[in-house]
């Protein structure tokens, strides 16, 4: 049975959903399905459920075809064995015997339908604004994306009635605490959050789908120079890359000076920060080794930055943040991995 959710979204930092040639002027529902995707496959990864072996080094994303013959064959023996029923759990065992990634499973793969899927969207036209522009900090290659979305909006999710408490709620709930959603990461955008009437989404804190628990692994810096400092030998600097690179996700909380009142300001004070780290990243010898590692963490050349600006508002109405690390990711790069653990610096 299908059922339709109705979650509204609050903006903490603004939301960019625009396309390929850079138009932003609508909430578009395939960037909203892709974040939750991409965060469903961090999670995964980072719990174990998926491996390098699910990985599409093409599609960049963790996706297998489905062999439709073979899940037909599979759905009528296991109908047989069950008396005629039909189920979803039934389709997701036919799946996982294909070893589908449950990311597939739920958002789709060749030959197979996801899971979830946006009804409609209901957004403010006139909350998508243009006051901000040109460069964010003199000299430095970050720009306001603009026209961008702030305000609240609601989506309609529909999507099997089994999977909501187990899987969906928690999924958002983790969004809440850690996803971003649209793009322009890089610069902070995409902090959201999300209420359902009569759902606590507050003390959710493990996902279940399949027959599988999926529980996210997170972990906490005291202070960014635990990964990067300038007086760091290199050696030194590379144990804190390797750190960086364990497979969770890890906050590094920033303090704010002074305590931030408008996100503008916030993501200022944050990208002022990540400069410093992208500067601590720069050494003169082995260049072109640390040029990659730079370009690998802090995103450049096509390179989606693996550190990203975190904000958070807290109830006294300021806001209080950091930086989120999925660096971990890199382990499914081999080719990069290979080089960090044999380069000597």
């Amino acid at each position: 049975m299908v059922k339709e959710i109705e979650v509204t979204f609050e903006t903490i930092t603004p939301l960019w959903t625009g396309d390929a040639w850079g138009e932003n002027s609508q909430i578009r529902p395939s960037s909203i399905l892709g974040a939750l995707r991409f965060w469903f496959e961090v999670l995964c990864y980072f719990s174990g459920r998926c491996g390098e072996r699910d990985f599409n080094g093409e599609k960049r994303r963790f996706e297998k075809e489905v062999d439709k013959n073979r899940f037909e064959k599979c759905i009528k023996r296991k109908v047989m064995e069950e008396n005629g029923e039909l189920n979803l759990q039934t389709k997701i065992k036919c799946l996982q015997e294909q070893n589908i990634p449950l990311p597939a499973i739920i958002f789709g793969a060749t030959n197979w339908r996801g899971l979830v899927e946006v009804e409609g969207i209901d957004f403010e036209k006139s909350n998508f604004k243009s006051e901000r522009r040109g460069r964010i900090l003199p000299n430095k290659n970050f720009f306001w994306s603009s026209p961008y979305y702030e305000g609240r909006f609601t989506i309609t999710f529909a999507l099997p009635s089994e999977i909501v408490e187990g899987f969906f709620y928690p999924l958002l709930a983790f969004m809440n605490n850690y996803g971003f959603w649209g793009g322009k990461w890089n610069i902070g955008y995409g902090k959201l959050k999300a209420e359902i009437e009569g759902v606590d989404l507050n003390n959710l804190t493990s996902l279940s789908i399949g027959g599988e628990e999926i529980v996210p692994r997170i972990a906490w810096f005291r202070k960014n120079s635990e990964f990067c400092k300038r007086e760091f030998e290199e050696e030194e600097l590379k144990k804190g890359v390797k750190h960086i690179i364990s497979p969770s996700i890890i906050y590094i909380p920033f303090n704010f000076n002074p305590s931030v009142r408008e996100v503008k300001e916030g993501i200022k004070q944050l990208l002022t920060e990540k400069v410093k780290l992208r500067n601590c990243l720069r050494r003169r010898n082995n260049r072109n080794f640390w040029t990659s590692v730079r370009h690998k963490l802090m995103g450049e050349r096509g390179e989606g930055s693996k550190i990203i600006p975190f904000i958070e508002k807290v109830d006294n109405g300021k806001y209080t943040g950091g930086f989120l690390s999925i660096a971990g990711l890199l382990h499914l790069d081999k080719d990069f991995m290979r080089r960090l653990n044999r380069e000597r610096t």
